[in-house]
């Protein structure tokens, strides 16, 4: 009897040991179900935030091409005017002025319409309008093709936006220390074994930062709340998909991203 009643204890304590466990892993299991669902949501927010964010733009990017479509013919209309000059050599230097600023501008709209990626290319075109109403001179540089880069497309446009930002603003704080036009440019591309992209800027360092400063959180040398976090968010992401980042600071400010293949 005694047997009998040590082994129904037994089994009770079993029981009593097994279910929780069993419901614990079931509930663990569903509560990282949900947050598993809850990540999936928020990245989907911020993908459809990104789309909203830079539709404006993009219609603005149509409507532009657009434009230079509409004025075509008036482009011809005085090229022929030029030509029609009775000094040759006036003609001839006339013709070059108005073809070169001409053929500037549409080169530099062209090369966004060729980015495939239809919110890269609404991200840099709005860059490029914020740097041109501040009198900054925006180019744009392809090296071979467009990669694909290891980010998630949200990751790439915060990653560039920031980049962008950070020049622009570079430039505005210290835009009277500069001689001659102050310039932006970006490069995207592939060299050998390695993905790039590389933002530079027209630059002047009175605080001498040194580059591993501007990767600090909340580090800035702009006055204002919420500075600071766009090179340390830059860094963030980059480290986490193994990329390096290169700085160089002379009369060029230089930001470097690579990517091994």
């Amino acid at each position: 009897f005694l047997y009998f009643w040590q082994g129904q204890d037994n089994a009770f304590n079993w029981k009593y040991t097994f279910f929780p466990l069993v419901i614990g892993g079931i509930w663990s299991s569903i509560n990282l179900y949900f947050l598993y669902q809850n990540i999936k949501i928020q990245k989907q927010r911020e993908i459809i935030s990104i789309h909203t964010q830079y539709q404006k733009s993009l219609v603005e990017l149509v409507d532009e091409v657009r434009q230079k479509q509409h004025d075509y013919k008036n482009h011809l209309n005085a090229l022929y005017g030029l030509a029609q000059l009775e000094n040759p050599n006036q003609t001839q230097q006339e013709l070059a002025t108005y073809l070169d600023q001409y053929i500037d501008t549409i080169q530099n709209t062209d090369q966004i319409l060729n980015i495939k990626d239809p919110i890269l290319s609404a991200l840099i075109y709005s860059k490029k309008k914020v740097a041109q109403s501040h009198g900054i001179e925006f180019e744009l540089i392809f090296v071979n093709e467009i990669p694909h880069y290891p980010l998630r497309k949200y990751e790439l446009v915060e990653v560039i936006g920031n980049l962008l930002d950070n020049a622009i603003e570079g430039i505005q704080g210290n835009g009277k220390n500069f001689d001659g036009q102050p310039k932006i440019s970006i490069s995207l591309g592939m060299e050998e074994n390695k993905k790039f992209i590389q933002v530079k800027n027209t630059f002047f360092n009175p605080h001498q930062v040194s580059p591993k400063q501007l990767f600090e959180k909340s580090f800035s040398t702009k006055e204002g709340s919420n500075r600071g976090y766009g090179l340390y968010l830059v860094k963030k992401i980059i480290d986490s998909y193994g990329g390096h980042i290169t700085i160089s600071m002379d009369s060029v400010f230089s930001i470097e991203i690579i990517f091994k293949t």
